[in-house]
């Protein structure tokens, strides 16, 4: 129920699943989509606002690292990213760890040895993309 509306099951799961938990987003997009607007396309100002600015202050390499983990895809390789990125694998390593410890990524459990790392909410890196340029959305493949 949002206000006086009760919306479809099937629209709440897309909420919940889209906000990945977030309550804020949760309800900006509830009341989003209980205001009308079409269900296919919705990303409300508040949650593209509030995404952007987990990461509109970090450093050049912080922002690099973050925008080829993007492009790359809704899970990076570790290999991935570090073919993109322009330095020492000491600095990536520090770079990853900054942003690990930001919450705006995280490390994916595998079973294998490869390293891989995924945005820890998927509207954050649907916003990185949105910033960025088409040629450099086109950066790391």
């Amino acid at each position: 129920v949002l206000g006086d509306k009760l919306l479809p099951a099937d629209v709440v799961d897309r909420v919940w699943r889209e906000s990945a938990g977030n309550p804020a987003f949760a309800l900006a997009m509830g009341a989003e989509l209980a205001d009308g607007v079409d269900e296919e396309d919705f990303f409300p100002t508040s949650v593209r606002a509030s995404a952007k600015d987990r990461f509109s202050t970090l450093p050049p390499d912080a922002l690099a690292v973050l925008q080829a983990a993007a492009v790359a895809g809704a899970e990076a390789p570790y290999a991935t990213i570090a073919k993109c990125f322009d330095g020492t694998e000491d600095r990536l390593v520090g770079t990853l760890d900054t942003l690990i410890d930001k919450l705006l990524l995280e490390e994916v459990p595998q079973e294998s040895a490869d390293l891989v790392l995924r945005f820890r909410h998927p509207k954050v890196r649907e916003t990185v993309l949105t910033e960025m340029t088409a040629t450099r959305r086109r950066w790391p493949r």
